[in-house]
Order: C-alpha cells, then structure tokens, then sequence
C-alpha cells in the first residue's frame, strides 16, 4: 500500500488456498476458482491464485513435481491479470516463497527481489528446501530481509542483501489513535492488549497462567483467531480476557492508545530466532506503551530496555506487578519508543529500496 501511495502502480497476488482451507471454510476459495481481480486502490490491484496442490511448496522430486504441474495454472492466471492491466512489471518481488522462483522466467526483463521476513517456513524448512532457497537468491537481482541475521544468513549466496526491517505508517497512527472503542473503554484498568492472528504461535498456556495470577488486570486480544479457536475460546472463559475478534486496521490505533502494556505473548520456539524484530513492533512503538515479550526472537533493538523480555509466567507477573507500582519509570523510555517509530516509518523504507533498485537498474544497463 505504501509503494502504491508513493505512485507505483502494484498488482498483488494472494497466496494460494489448499484443500484443507477449503474444509475450513476459507473465504478465498470462490476468489481463488474463479480468478478475482480487486482493486483496494486507485494504482493496488489483488488477484487471486489458483488453489495448490498439497506439498507442492516443499523441496524433493514430489515438490518439484507437483509444481510443474501446477506452474501453467499460475503463469496463465499472472497473464491474464496483466492482460486485464495493461502492463508488464518493471519490479517482481517474490516473498517468502522461495521455492517459487520459478515464476520469475515470467518476467526476464524485470528487476527480480527475494523478499524474505523469517526463517525458511518460519524455520521447518528441509535440507531440499534450504538449498532451494539459496539457489532463489542467486536467481534474483537482490535480496531483502526483514532482519539482520537473516542478511548474513543469505549473503553468501547474493552479495547484493540488505537488511530492510519492518516500519510503521505515521498518517496511520495520527489519523486514528483517538478513536476510542467503546468496547475498550467499558473495560476498567489497567488493561494488557494483544493485536494479532491468535494461532499455534501463541502461548496460551502463558497467557491463561498470568491471567489468573493478576485477576485484576484486564487481558485483550485483538484478531482472529480460528486456527486455535479451542485455545482462544478456554482463554476467553476466564473473567479477565477479552476476546474482541479481528478488527479493521484503522480501528487499531485507538485500541493501542487505551492500553498499559502491549504483548508479545509469542511461544519461545528456537525456530523464530532469526525473524528479529515482529510486524507489529513499531506499530506498538508509536504508541510509546510498554512491551512485555517472551523471548521468541532474538530482538535487534538500539536500546534491549524498549521491550521487557520475560521467559517465564512469574516473569510476566513480576513485570506487571511493577509496572503499576512505577508508572514513571516509562516516562524515557515511553519518548524512546516513539522517537525509534518515526525514524522507521514506511515512506522511510521506500526510500531505501528505491536508491539500491535505482543503482541496480542503472547498473543493469
């Protein structure tokens, strides 16, 4: 969205449903069938993709196989979205999917960027699947990723890597955080907010344990949560836990405002080690909250002290229970936050990817 704000004309393919989306009711199956093509913005266009075959993302004879199969699907449903446009791309990202480079031989006159945000599969990745992951960055023009240790991980197969984290949309903020739900609002203080698809990666046993030390601190959480619909509903038993669903993104900042402490109640998996810095870090920043982690990821930050990493539930308690008793200890780092958010905003992360494209570009004629 932001590229598109910027004046770049962006079409968006969505991931492909499987079968087992279909059991679960996905909504992008009847978009995926049909070939849907949307338009969310004057210049952002989202197309929907054929739905996949089982296991064809995974490395191995079977993975390339079912690929090879499924390839004249995609390549015929990418020409007809940009038949339907009127353009050929200038600038193909292939994100976190790198097993898919070979739709990339679509487009050998595009600039091509592997964009990747974790570890391979968020760190299940197998030996076949590794290797195919680098053969991707040596394909490509340049390679970004969303940490540090990602950057070093990949460089050895494309010299041309750079570390672009994640950012925050400062119209976004100042735009919405004076919405002040209702719903938050009914709920007396001081209030612990989670904003995020509740799924396997989260720690309900955590969240259910440090919920019924603190009976007096009010738990919500913002997002879907269908994949551990079971969790989320035992959690949401308890009277302290508020479970409000998914909610528009412009909806977000006022919820952020009304909170005390912001979580990352993320299950501590040696797998998530390599992603760094979440999505949603420098969304919680700008708000200057405090942010109570487990320690899931090995967090680059300028200053450790802006997120509280606690491993354990009396960890977690311990925090909060301090917290209230030393409000005015944030007071810096509440400024720390926020300035560390401005500095990393979107229009920011444009900028730096426009300068590398732009010397690749040149350097390419």
């Amino acid at each position: 969205m932001a590229w598109a704000e910027a004046g770049n004309h962006i079409l968006l393919l969505e991931g492909s449903p499987y079968p087992n989306h279909f059991m679960r009711g996905d909504a992008r199956w009847g978009p995926s069938l049909h070939g849907q093509l949307r338009r969310v913005h004057p210049r952002l266009h989202v197309g929907a993709m054929p739905p996949a075959f089982p296991r064809m993302l995974k490395g191995g004879l079977m993975g390339n196989a079912l690929r090879a199969l499924h390839r004249p699907l995609d390549q015929r449903r990418i020409r007809r979205y940009l038949r339907v446009l009127g353009w050929e791309p200038e600038i193909v990202v292939l994100m976190q999917e790198p097993v898919r480079y070979d739709l990339l031989e679509l487009f050998p006159d595009a600039l091509r960027v592997y964009y990747c945000n974790d570890l391979y599969g968020y760190g299940h990745g197998t030996a076949n699947e590794f290797r195919e992951e680098a053969e991707c960055c040596r394909r490509v023009d340049v390679v970004f990723t969303t940490s540090d240790i990602l950057r070093r991980r990949l460089l050895p197969h494309n010299a041309k890597t750079f570390h672009i984290p994640h950012a925050v949309d400062l119209a976004w903020w100042e735009s919405n955080r004076n919405r002040h739900p209702a719903e938050m609002e009914r709920i007396r203080r001081p209030r612990a907010l989670f904003t995020g698809a509740l799924t396997a990666r989260i720690d309900f046993a955590l969240l259910e344990e440090v919920a019924g030390a603190c009976p007096h601190w009010q738990f919500v959480l913002i997002g879907p949560y269908n994949l551990a619909e079971k969790e989320a509903r035992r959690l949401g038993a308890l009277g302290n836990c508020h479970l409000f669903g998914a909610k528009p993104h412009e909806e977000i900042p006022g919820y952020l405002a009304l909170a005390d402490v912001l979580l990352f109640p993320y299950a501590g998996k040696a797998t998530a080690q390599h992603c760094g810095l979440p999505l949603k870090f420098y969304e919680y920043a700008i708000s200057g909250q405090p942010i109570l982690s487990t320690d899931f990821a090995q967090l680059e930050l300028p200053n450790p002290d802006l997120v509280h990493v606690a491993r354990s539930p009396q960890q977690w308690v311990d925090f909060l229970t301090h917290f209230e008793r030393h409000r005015e200890q944030q007071a810096v780092l509440t400024r720390q936050r926020r300035e560390l958010a401005e500095r990393n905003t979107y229009q920011a992360r444009i900028e730096q990817q426009r300068g590398i494209l732009s010397h690749l570009d040149r350097a390419s004629r």
